[in-house]
């Protein structure tokens, strides 16, 4: 009987995740999505985003030559932890395959899985693994998994990342853009953006914005280096970090 109620719960994924690729085949593919595919298709994998993500990206092309390889694992991904978790509660199976169908459809999880992002990667990931931790506390088994995830995403990122990026300029810039509107003074140092930048070009353009970092170095015309394209030099990174602790402090 629980055999027969779990092969429901998975053919009823199996036609959730069917409806899903049909409605959002091939996926949406902004900017960091192109970046990563880049990554992908050139091997020059960099640690700004999920390195394991475009090595899979770089697998799946390899095989499939289709961009949209890793649209369709992700979309499997998500809904196979769907079912792990729906097969994992002991009641009617109709009471399993109504929340899954509900939840899988929903226009938010539509919308996550149809990017090709490394949010819908990472949601895909993660509701699988949430599938195998159901499953397993279920079945009363206890497990190194997580350490052990750990260990081998740690191993990847040291073998297979090319081009090491450090992220944390980008929050400590946008940290002085901040404080630099707030008191009418420009705090970021000067190597950090083009001549003639400005508090007064920062609230014209909307280059600060408080609820996200990327404008600031999207819209301002003098332009403010992130540190992805032109990696700062260590000495310019302890300049920055003096900056950003004078500033707050």
């Amino acid at each position: 009987m629980q055999r027969q109620s779990n092969l429901i719960v998975a053919i009823a994924a199996a036609c959730g995740a069917g409806i899903a690729i049909v409605l959002l085949y091939p996926g949406q593919y902004p900017y960091d999505a192109a970046n990563q595919l880049w990554q992908a298709r050139t091997g020059h994998l960099g640690d700004g985003s999920p390195v394991t993500m475009a090595a899979l990206w770089s697998l799946l092309l390899w095989l499939t030559g289709n961009p949209a390889a890793l649209f369709l694992v992700n979309v499997v991904l998500f809904w196979a932890g769907l079912a792990l978790c729906a097969a994992s509660f002991d009641v009617p199976p109709v009471l399993r395959i109504a929340p899954l169908i509900v939840i899988g459809l929903s226009p938010l999880a539509l919308l996550q899985m149809g990017h090709v992002l490394t949010d819908a990667h990472f949601a895909a990931a993660m509701m699988l693994a949430i599938g195998f931790a159901a499953r397993g506390l279920v079945g009363g088994k206890g497990t190194a998994l997580v350490a052990c995830t750990a260990a081998v995403a740690f191993a990847l990122d040291r073998s297979l990342v090319k081009r090491p990026i450090t992220t944390w300029p980008t929050l400590v810039l946008w940290d002085l853009a901040a404080i630099s509107v707030v008191h009418d003074t420009l705090l970021l140092p000067a190597f950090t953006h083009g001549h003639g930048l400005t508090v007064e070009e920062l609230e014209r353009a909307k280059a600060f914005d408080e609820a996200v970092d990327a404008p600031l170095f999207q819209r301002s015309q003098s332009g403010v280096n992130d540190g992805y394209g032109r990696p700062y030099t260590p000495a310019q990174k302890r300049e920055l970090l003096a900056a950003w602790y004078s500033a707050v402090t």
